[in-house]
């Protein structure tokens, strides 16, 4: 797709917003080709842009939070947020369906303490480090 090519529906859209991405081998750009891919394109792929609503977005969500994914659903509405906004920047679309929509999913950051092996492996390199 050419780079100012106008695009009617959301597949169209992502395909363009990843095929222009600054860094196309960044790890994010990567995992946002992975969740366009899984949680975004089957259920809204199809819409045409003008037809876009708060509710499309809101039910890809609800489908991620369904598979127990909490990071994910602020991942996705993140990389949704995130083309819609380059769409809107380049192209006078009416609205951004996305933004400002909150998730209300909170992330829990998960915690560990590192096992005898880890705490050994790491004043090791430490003391290495050192000297």
């Amino acid at each position: 797709m050419a780079r100012h090519e106008k695009a009617d529906t959301v597949d169209q859209l992502l395909d363009q917003f990843l095929a222009h991405h600054p860094r196309p081998t960044a790890v994010w750009t990567k995992e946002v080709t992975r969740i366009f891919k899984k949680d975004v394109r089957p259920l809204i792929g199809s819409v045409k842009l003008p037809d876009l609503s708060r509710a499309h977005i809101r039910g890809v969500l609800v489908a991620v939070r369904r598979r127990r994914a909490t990071v994910t659903v602020n991942r996705t509405l993140a990389a949704i947020r995130r083309a819609l906004a380059c769409a809107v920047s380049k192209r006078p679309y009416r609205r951004k369906s996305g933004n400002e929509m909150p998730t209300d999913t909170e992330e829990r950051h998960k915690e560990r303490a590192l096992g005898i092996g880890e705490n050994r492996g790491f004043w090791t390199g430490l003391e290495l480090a050192i000297t």
